[in-house]
């Protein structure tokens, strides 16, 4: 009976961090679901803890943040820029993944008119897509779209009004 015991705790042990992974990824996906990103984050964290190389959780950690970012327009480049690093992350663990790609490709060309760089990343996802690939056609299109709307005069005064509130902010948080 003692042995049936500690055999039982022995095997619980062992798969209590598989457990607790898909238990925080699914919690944090509730809470992105919901809106609550910043809880989302904290579960997603946890998870990662236990495995850092999943992609579905770096994926899941990326939009995460991108929600953080979104909500704390214009001062959201913190969690921007954390969730470039995770969707670029899962896109990297998994390359054969059409949704990680997608999603990192719709971050880098929305977030574009702010920063050439992510054009510049964004152009790279494309060249290195195959043209045989369904998205590839609509990728370039909407890069071509992207590259023509950054260089705009809007789009430069947009940025320079944009920067020196951010500026501000930056300085302010040191």
């Amino acid at each position: 009976m003692r042995v049936k015991l500690v055999m039982l705790m022995l095997v619980s042990a062992a798969g209590s961090p598989a457990a607790d992974l898909r238990s925080d990824l699914a919690a944090g996906q509730d809470c992105y679901r919901q809106g609550d990103f910043k809880q989302a984050v904290s579960h997603f964290r946890r998870a990662l803890r236990v495995d850092e190389y999943d992609a579905e959780l770096n994926y899941w950690m990326g939009r995460a943040y991108q929600g953080r970012g979104d909500v704390a327009t214009p001062f959201g480049a913190g969690y921007n820029s954390k969730a470039l690093a995770y969707l670029r992350r899962a896109v990297a663990l998994a390359p054969d993944r059409g949704e990680y790609r997608r999603e990192l490709f719709d971050f880098l060309v929305y977030s574009a008119e702010g920063s050439p760089t992510r054009l510049r990343l964004a152009a790279d996802l494309v060249s290195r897509t195959a043209e045989s690939d369904p998205e590839y056609s609509l990728m370039r299109r909407r890069l071509e779209l992207a590259v023509r709307m950054a260089a705009s005069p809007n789009a430069r005064l947009d940025r320079l009004m944009l920067g020196v509130p951010r500026t501000v902010f930056g300085v302010m948080q040191r």
